[in-house]
């Protein structure tokens, strides 16, 4: 998925990762992406965090994507696995994804 997110992803576009759980439950992914995608801008938030929020972060940080590594580690009913109309989804397979900003 790395190489898909290079590709998408212009070395000069911000994007998100929106961790799963709580703080003290993270897998490593965040750092791992913020790693391999360097020097793209980054920034990070928790699931738990409302979307509206979420929106007005990334309009502040200029951010252009969200990064979904694994749509299962998310509630069904989580926005991340919704469609909504300010993001399009990018597809790598049915559960990892991109989703870009388009308004």
């Amino acid at each position: 998925m790395l190489d898909f997110l290079r590709a998408r992803i212009a070395p000069t576009d911000g994007y998100l990762f929106v961790a799963p759980g709580e703080f003290g439950t993270d897998s490593g992914v965040g750092p791992r992406l913020r790693y391999e995608l360097y020097p793209r801008p980054y920034d990070d938030v928790r699931a738990s965090q409302d979307e509206a929020s979420i929106r007005q972060l990334m309009r502040s940080e200029a951010l252009r994507f969200i990064v979904v590594p694994d749509a299962r580690q998310y509630d069904p009913t989580s926005w991340l696995r919704q469609p909504r109309d300010w993001l399009q989804r990018i597809d790598f397979d049915a559960d990892r994804y991109l989703l870009e900003v388009v308004s």
